[in-house]
């Protein structure tokens, strides 16, 4: 194997793991953050199947940009990294077209694994009102309200995403759909699932949840402290950049440069 062709096989390697350094975490890790931090002995697969990885490494992420656009970047990248590479290395002829194919998979399973601002936003949005949602559903069921006029009442009154998708249950249950059919719909919700399951129960049940309720709201209240003190740490390693960009040149202009034409100018 020649150098021309070891070095169109490097892009393809770099291209294929640049894709699989973000392809999801592990069923064990999701299964720990879905609660909040917290193991499950619940049995999982040991040893996934080679179909099973290839499966969740090429599969989006519901918060991924849309699919049309994926497919758009991977094509654009397609023809835009062998061109480049006949521009820098002409050597090479040909042969760069066949990093046409693995860099449009590997940008668009790279895109797949990327969260949209818009979804991160609500997100974190989501995990800030979460405390404060379950906290007023506690209060209005121990006022004597049932259920479905608590959530009524507290998506009337609240605001954000999370009070827009109870009000979607409190629709749903209104347009005739069982009351604990509404609530297992959350399941897969990234912070209602846990509360929908046992609502859905207690409807099933009659059992009361305003201890559940209040805490899930303790467990949200810390998750939240969690992820508030994350991003606080984030905040120190972000500015590093900006604070070089602006500080190395303005050192260059205020201290090198002169230096160096003082030095020039006492040397003529």
């Amino acid at each position: 194997m020649g150098p021309q062709a070891e070095l169109v096989f490097a892009v393809i390697l770099v291209g294929l793991a640049a894709a699989g350094l973000v392809g999801s975490p592990p069923e064990q890790v999701r299964r720990i953050s879905r609660q909040g931090g917290r193991f499950s002995l619940a049995p999982t697969v040991s040893v996934p199947t080679p179909l099973v990885r290839l499966g969740e490494l090429i599969k989006a992420r519901p918060e991924a940009p849309p699919a049309r656009q994926r497919y758009v970047a991977g094509l654009v990248a397609a023809g835009v990294v062998p061109v480049l590479l006949r521009m820098f290395l002409p050597d090479l002829g040909s042969s760069v077209w066949l990093t046409a194919p693995p860099v449009a998979a590997a940008m668009i399973i790279f895109l797949g694994k990327v969260e949209r601002p818009a979804a991160r936003r609500r997100r974190e949005r989501m995990i800030e009102e979460l405390p404060h949602i379950l906290e007023l559903m506690a209060a209005a069921m121990s006022a004597g309200l049932p259920l479905r006029a608590a959530v009524r009442e507290v998506a009337a009154v609240s605001d954000g995403p999370l009070a827009e998708d109870l009000a979607e249950v409190v629709k749903n249950v209104d347009l005739g759909r069982a009351e604990s059919e509404a609530w297992r719909g959350l399941r897969t919700h990234p912070t209602l699932g846990r509360v929908s399951i046992d609502l859905a129960r207690s409807v099933d049940s009659g059992t009361m949840v305003v201890a559940t309720l209040r805490r899930y709201a303790q467990t949200a209240r810390r998750d939240r402290r969690g992820v508030l003190e994350a991003r606080a740490k984030t905040v120190g390693v972000k500015s590093v950049p900006p604070l070089m960009v602006c500080f190395v040149p303005a050192f260059f202009l205020v201290c090198v440069i002169p230096s160096v034409v003082t030095a020039l100018q006492h040397a003529l």
